[in-house]
């Protein structure tokens, strides 16, 4: 789903686990960090975000992109859930609209102003399990969670069968304090719905295999503060700043 959220988080905003094996709890401080500016780098490009709240509700983000310009992302609520983004980069608009069933995401409607509408339906087959379906596509994707983490990822993509198998630490991913982002489960963006941050990706595609490696800084609080990426396609480093 092509949303300011997803361009942000560019290439997945999973985190990876540090030396450190410590658990972090749930402190009563720890509930209230929530990140504001987000940098990104690798050998081409170099981007910032900056974050807006409404308490622990995302209101905007700004992100520049070096060579792309500016792009704004509005957030709207209901509750504790997002119901629309608005992304806009200059004169290209796109609205994802979501809807929700039994406090779990069932749809999400996404339009590109001039251009087209796709809509995707979620069916929860248990607490575990969920599959993505593409309406006016076969092309269906399937999800499954433990502990509150994306585990395992089952995708038919230009007909061969990729499986994504992923590995976590047991530190806070950066927006987990954010409201919202606990029910976003989506095809291009696995990482919003994780309590955790990744530490690596399998990927097994026929009889290749693809494989990313993650690694942290954190702050006290056991938020990371720079994560980097590495695999053979993607060398690129992260940095948070948060409130306090």
């Amino acid at each position: 789903m092509k949303k300011f959220l997803l361009l942000f988080l560019l290439t997945g905003f999973l985190w990876s686990c540090s030396s450190d094996d410590d658990s972090v709890e749930d402190e009563p401080n720890n509930t209230a960090i929530l990140p504001v500016k987000i940098t990104y780098s690798d050998s081409d490009m170099y981007s910032e975000i900056l974050v807006s709240y409404d308490g622990k509700k995302i209101s905007k983000m700004n992100m520049n992109i070096q060579g792309m310009g500016n792009m704004e992302g509005v957030y709207q609520y209901d509750g504790d859930k997002i119901t629309k983004i608005t992304t806009t980069m200059g004169d290209e608009v796109s609205t994802t609209t979501y809807t929700y069933a039994n406090n779990r995401l069932a749809t999400a409607n996404v339009v590109w102003e001039g251009v087209g509408t796709t809509e995707y339906i979620y069916e929860w087959i248990n607490d575990n399990h969920v599959k993505l379906k593409t309406v006016d596509s076969s092309r269906i994707t399937e999800f499954y969670l433990e502990n509150g983490n994306i585990v395992k990822v089952f995708d038919n993509f230009g007909g061969s069968d990729w499986i994504h198998n992923y590995t976590f630490d047991n530190k806070n991913r950066p927006f987990r304090n954010v409201e919202g982002f606990q029910y976003l489960i989506e095809e291009d963006d696995l990482h919003s719905f994780n309590i955790n941050n990744v530490v690596k990706e399998v990927i097994n595609a026929g009889s290749n295999t693809y494989v990313t490696d993650y690694s942290y800084e954190y702050n006290a609080q056991g938020f990371p503060t720079k994560q980097i990426v590495n695999s053979e396609e993607e060398n690129s480093t992260y940095t948070f700043t948060y409130n306090q």
